[in-house]
């Protein structure tokens, strides 16, 4: 899903002072955010943008992603040491979980989340390590202050805490399909395989020519009854008696399986809200109009999905934590602290 596009980034505006100073003073501040994004994840350097979209495709796909907000000693070249990293949901640790006791924050420690008693989130337990790595490692949990963890999920119920990848509700449907795949690959199989019956022959010594029966060199394979069994090459000659006969088999090489694999994947694009066309690449039929019609609802589930989970939960938090650094540090001033991360500029949508 396109919901980050090319990154969701902030506009600064200053809105104190002469208008010539504001706007020196907002793009001295734009150029120093751009450049600590560019910048703000040190495993890769896709920076900002990369982080955002990283984060929506693991909350798509498994249904939660955490950001953490990681403060080093070592500075990186725009003087803060704010860096962002991304992790996967299943990183939680369930070790320290209550399971309907009180924790000491007075609320109840689920899927490695512990909340006090209004159902805040006060620390998250992490895996030092992924716990489904290739390499063997030791797992130690870290207690991690909930300030420093950006949770991102999208909340289906009242109450939820967790999120539901976007499958979800079509995964028996998937696992069908795949099923369906295999049994059809092993009919194709067995559909490309003739087999030559040959009757009123001594099968001892039937085959002259190319296949010799038990009488050649190596042996041939037998069946379980202990006849031999031939086989056919291409461009093989092999003489028959007077009096004998062979007969190919006749299989069948109908299927269904256009006709499925449509249904499946209609059933797929109404659980999971993406348009048939964008979902399979198949837009044979399809016309430009309808095309855009499809998109409509789609593109609206898109600006959903940025506005009111993306943004308020994830951009707004890493640009604050960001702000906040460059204040310590100097670079903002406290008079234009109140007009950072109030405008945001989505271009994930807009082509639809």
């Amino acid at each position: 899903l396109s919901t980050i596009g090319t990154g969701i980034w902030p506009r600064f505006d200053v809105q104190r002072g002469a208008p010539a100073k504001r706007q020196k003073r907002n793009l001295a501040i734009q150029a120093w955010f751009d450049e600590w994004a560019a910048e703000c994840w040190p495993m890769h350097p896709s920076g900002l943008a990369g982080i955002q979209d990283v984060a929506a495709r693991e909350c798509f796909s498994s249904g939660n992603a955490l950001i953490r907000l990681g403060y080093s000693n070592a500075k990186l070249t725009v003087g803060i040491p704010l860096y962002l990293d991304v992790y996967p949901g299943r990183m939680l640790s369930t070790q320290n979980d209550t399971h309907g006791t009180k924790n000491e924050w007075g609320g109840e420690t689920v899927n490695g989340i512990a909340y006090n008693r209004v159902g805040r989130p006060v620390f998250y337990f992490l895996w030092d390590n992924d716990p489904k790595s290739v390499q063997p490692v030791n797992l130690n949990v870290l207690k991690v202050p909930a300030d420093e963890i950006i949770h991102l999920y999208r909340p289906i119920q009242a109450g939820q805490s967790m999120g539901a990848p976007i499958l979800a509700p079509i995964v028996d449907t998937i696992h069908k399909r795949a099923e369906y795949v295999d049994a059809s690959l092993n009919r194709k199989a067995l559909e490309s395989a003739i087999v030559a019956f040959l009757t009123g022959v001594n099968p001892v010594d039937a085959w002259k020519g190319a296949t010799a029966g038990i009488n050649a060199s190596p042996p041939r394979a037998t069946d379980q009854n202990g006849r031999p069994v031939g086989t056919m090459q291409p461009g093989q000659i092999v003489s028959v008696e007077n009096g004998h006969s062979v007969t190919l088999n006749n299989p069948s090489s109908q299927s269904d399986y256009d006709a499925f694999n449509s249904m499946v994947m209609h059933d797929a694009s109404a659980g999971t809200g993406i348009p048939y066309n964008r979902l399979t690449g198949d837009v044979t039929g399809a016309s430009f109009s309808g095309e855009r019609i499809a998109m409509l609802p789609f593109a609206r589930q898109i600006e959903v999905w940025a506005q009111v989970y993306i943004m308020p939960t994830m951009v707004r938090r890493i640009v604050r934590a960001a702000v906040d650094a460059a204040y310590l540090k100097g670079i903002v001033e406290f008079g234009d602290f109140d007009q950072f991360g109030r405008q945001l500029r989505d271009d994930s949508f807009w082509y639809l």
